[in-house]
């Protein structure tokens, strides 16, 4: 997964990743071994994450869900994308 435009990755240990949001506004970590993601910058409690991760590319599926969960806590839901109408 490419990193967001202002967002900062960073590896913590072995098994995990901070992803942190632009200014500093906040962060989540994704957990590889529990395949989890959770607030802040941590490897214990409760995990964010109530989907299942498993098969080829449930890596970048997580990551992927970790930096949307965050974005949507700090600036709301995305707004819904606009349909293509042709004329």
């Amino acid at each position: 997964m490419l990193t967001p435009v202002g967002w900062k990755r960073e590896r913590m240990g072995k098994n995990h990743e901070v992803f942190y949001a632009p200014n500093g506004l906040g962060m989540v970590t994704v957990d590889f071994e529990m395949r989890c993601f959770r607030p802040g910058i941590g490897t214990s409690g409760k995990p964010a994450s109530t989907k299942t991760y498993a098969g080829r590319g449930w890596k970048e599926a997580i990551c992927i869900d970790a930096v949307a969960y965050l974005s949507e806590a700090l600036w709301g839901p995305a707004p819904p994308a606009k349909a293509e109408t042709k004329t």
